[in-house]
């Protein structure tokens, strides 16, 4: 359940497991690295994505966005 460190709200988002950096499936983990706000990170790239926006926590901006997942209904 990570925070918005995008401004988004907290609470529970899924994700199709896949890093759009690097392009590699199975890969993301939620919150490894035990920061405070929460983030999912790619354990093949190291790349840490907001948990409610999606978006790349890059300094420098967002390079890239999770893909959403929408459960069948």
């Amino acid at each position: 359940m990570p925070s918005g460190y995008y401004g988004n709200h907290a609470g529970y988002y899924q994700w199709i497991d896949y890093c759009p950096l690097c392009h590699h499936r199975n890969c993301l983990s939620n919150n490894p690295k035990g920061t405070y706000e929460g983030e999912i990170t790619c354990l093949k790239c190291s790349a840490d994505y907001d948990g409610t926006s999606g978006a790349d926590k890059h300094g420098h901006g967002a390079r890239a966005w999770l893909l959403p997942f929408y459960p069948e209904k």
